[in-house]
């Protein structure tokens, strides 16, 4: 339980950071496919901590990219329709470049908090074997996750989008069923500066 309560407040706290300052914020709205095929949404703000511009000078031109340290909040849910639906909160700290192509890449590590809810009736047997029904049946988990994620910088060509991106990402879910499950997901979702 303070494990779950620590990744709470560090969510909830990097949301509020990203606030104050809020020229270099974005919010991201993103697909989440849980194995890729469970349906999904997670949206999220994200704040750049620490930003370098690079720029290399070639014979031909010289070539610039901007690398940032990122830190950010997400709230996202999926649904397995015939097993379980999953709601989780999690943080997330990374590192991201984007080159003066427009190309960007990024490495994300985050901790977070799974709730599963049963997809289907659930019962149990009481103390005087009388069977009654579960209300919200379900695990709570750790979810720390991994990802690598590329997309495009637009933010030239649209007056609404930041980016576009896709980002697989690799999850474990623990307390299932006595063991952790890994699990894989994908996002694809489009940035949008909030100071636009």
């Amino acid at each position: 339980m303070k494990v779950i309560i620590f990744i709470l407040l560090v969510s909830f706290s990097s949301a509020c950071f990203a606030q104050k300052e809020i020229n270099s914020a974005s919010l991201k709205i993103s697909y989440f496919g849980e194995m890729i095929t469970h349906p999904g949404l997670k949206c999220g703000i994200e704040y750049s901590l620490l930003t370098r511009n690079i720029s290399k000078e070639t014979k031909r031109k010289t070539k610039e990219k901007k690398c940032e340290i990122i830190i950010g909040s997400n709230l996202g849910a999926y649904t397995h329709f015939k097993y379980n639906t999953g709601v989780f909160l999690n943080g997330e700290i990374g590192y991201r470049t984007t080159r003066s192509t427009g190309n960007i890449f990024d490495f994300m590590f985050g901790a977070g908090y799974l709730r599963t809810f049963l997809n289907s009736e659930t019962f149990e047997i009481g103390e005087n074997a009388e069977v009654n029904k579960v209300f919200l049946a379900g695990n709570n988990s750790f979810m720390p996750s991994v990802s690598f994620g590329f997309g495009r910088d637009i933010s030239q060509k649209s007056e609404v989008f930041d980016s576009w991106y896709l980002k697989p990402i690799i999850f474990l879910q623990t307390q299932h069923n006595s063991g952790i499950l890994p699990h894989l997901a994908l996002e694809a979702g489009l940035n949008f500066q909030l100071n636009k």
